[in-house]
Formats: C-alpha cells, sequence, structure tokens
C-alpha cells in the first residue's frame, strides 16, 4: 500500500557498513602477523559500532511525526468513517454520507481515502478524493447536489480511469490528537500539507488523473474555505442558507501544475518536520 516513505532510517545502509567493516576486521585477523593487529582490530570494532549507533540515533530523531497510506484496509477505513461522522455529523451538524452509501462509492474506487497515522498507528486524519462522472460534477458545481446527495453512479468506475473529474471530500484532522508542545495550527497545517502531497502523488503514479482536470470542493468549514484559497480554488457559488448548500470552489490543474504543487508541498513539509521535531525533542 502506498506510504510516504521519507524516513531517512535505511537498515540496508547500516547493514552494508557492517559487513564492510566486519571484511576488513576478518581480513586484518586473518592476515600474516604484525606490530599493532589487535589494537588496529579492536579500534576498526570500536569505531564501527559507534557509527552504527550514531547512524541509528541521527535517523530516529530524523523520523517524520506522522506517516500516510492509501489502498485502506476496511479497519483502517472505518476509523476514518467514524471520524467524519464525529466531525460533519455530532459536533458541525452538517449532513454526512450514510455508511452504505460510501460502500457504494469504494465499490466504484477504493483508491481514494488516505489516511494519517503516527508511529503507535493512530490515526490522526484523513483525506478523501472521489473521483467523479460529468453528470455528478455538474450537480455538485450548479449545487443541485451535496456530497451526502452524491449516488454510486455519480462516482467515476476505476476501470475507466484516468480521470478530468475530481471531488475533494474531506480533508479532517482529529481535533482529539495533538502535541502539547506543537500548536494546534502549525501542526493542522503539516498534517494538511502531508496528507495533500502523498494523496496527489499516488493518484499521480497510478495514472488516474487525465490532463488537465478539475477539482471541486465544498467550503463546509473556515477551515476548508482556508486551504480551498490557499490552493488557489476559484468560488464558483457562494454558500446559500436558503438553499441549504455550501460555498463551491473549482480549480483546473494541469501536468505541471500539479509537479508545482508536489514540489512547493514537499518543501513546506520539510520546514515543518524539522521544526516540530526540534520541539518534541525539547519538550
Amino acid at each position: 500500500m502506498p506510504e510516504n516513505n521519507n524516513n531517512p532510517f535505511k537498515p540496508i545502509t547500516v547493514v552494508v557498513s557492517t559487513v564492510g567493516l566486519v571484511s576488513s576486521v576478518v581480513g586484518i585477523a586473518l592476515a600474516p602477523a604484525f606490530a599493532g593487529q589487535v589494537a588496529l582490530m579492536w579500534g576498526l570494532g570500536a569505531a564501527g559500532a559507534g557509527a552504527a549507533i550514531l547512524t541509528a540515533v541521527r535517523a530516529l530523531r530524523r523520523q517524520p511525526p506522522l506517516f500516510v497510506r492509501g489502498h485502506l484496509e476496511p479497519a483502517q477505513f472505518d476509523v476514518c468513517f467514524a471520524l467524519g461522522q464525529r466531525i460533519y455529523v455530532k459536533r458541525l451538524k452538517k449532513p454526512y454520507p450514510r455508511r452504505d452509501q460510501a460502500d457504494g462509492w469504494l465499490d466504484h474506487f477504493r483508491n481514494g481515502v488516505f489516511q494519517a497515522y503516527d508511529h503507535n498507528d493512530r490515526c490522526w486524519g484523513y483525506l478523501s478524493l472521489w473521483p467523479l462522472t460529468p453528470i455528478g460534477f455538474q450537480k455538485i458545481k450548479t449545487g443541485e447536489a451535496t456530497e451526502a446527495q452524491l449516488t454510486q453512479p455519480m462516482i467515476a468506475e476505476a476501470k475507466n480511469a484516468p480521470f478530468t473529474h475530481w471531488y475533494v471530500a474531506d480533508i479532517l484532522k482529529d481535533d482529539a490528537r495533538f502535541h502539547p508542545n506543537v500548536s494546534s495550527a502549525y501542526f493542522s497545517d503539516y498534517l494538511c500539507s502531508l496528507m495533500i502531497f502523498y494523496g496527489l502523488r499516488c493518484l499521480l503514479g497510478e495514472h488516474q488523473l487525465a490532463f488537465p482536470f478539475e477539482m471541486i470542493g465544498c467550503a463546509v468549514t473556515p477551515a476548508g474555505t482556508k486551504w480551498l484559497k490557499k490552493f488557489h480554488f476559484q468560488q464558483v457559488i457562494p454558500a446559500s442558507k436558503r438553499r441549504k448548500i455550501d460555498a463551491v470552489y473549482i480549480r483546473t490543474l494541469t501536468h505541471k501544475g500539479v509537479l508545482t504543487l508536489l514540489k512547493q508541498l514537499r518543501r513546506t513539509i520539510k520546514i515543518h518536520e524539522s521544526k516540530i521535531n526540534k520541539l518534541i525533542r525539547n519538550s
């Protein structure tokens, strides 16, 4: 399953270095005796052990706070769905797809839900991106349908990839998760950047994106509005209490545009991870 693998700790590097060191020591041991042979062997052993320990410690200190995975197992999707229900239905009092409805979407496309998790495999949030049929896209664009009203036929089928119409359904952080020494806003910015980066990179790598393509999203929360505007989505419909719809935003992306966005997100993630790890270490 796709996961972010920017963990700098590479066991193979340690293994290769260790094998090389052992080979050197064995070679010296089998060589004809010479003055200082034993001392040299001990010195090489100590240097190698010290280098291996230092490499491991440095790598562990540089590990990212969170990881992202796609192609979720049923139990992992259950956790994401429960988080969405808790935030949208119970806290925001907003409509949210029923579970049988979401299962219908999954029958058509399973590759668009990405879960952020920590070293203890706890979910911190998720991103969901769904390919829409032209009819489904138009219904969202005109406000004729909300997310909770999307039916299975409006979700494009995986066999028809790549897709030109995408719906940004959710980008959520579990508000029960936080680092005491890192501000919630800063960590949320890191989390969302991380999920968007790996979500887009995964869809690009799996040839799910047909260029140029359109992405559409509904601004359900102030945070959602902020992210849509940050990524240069343009509003096409304002929110309406009378119609019971949220503001709708659209953006068209080319192949070059996606590569540029991924580059920007990668830079943001590296900066955030460096600062967050420093704050955590100093806590």
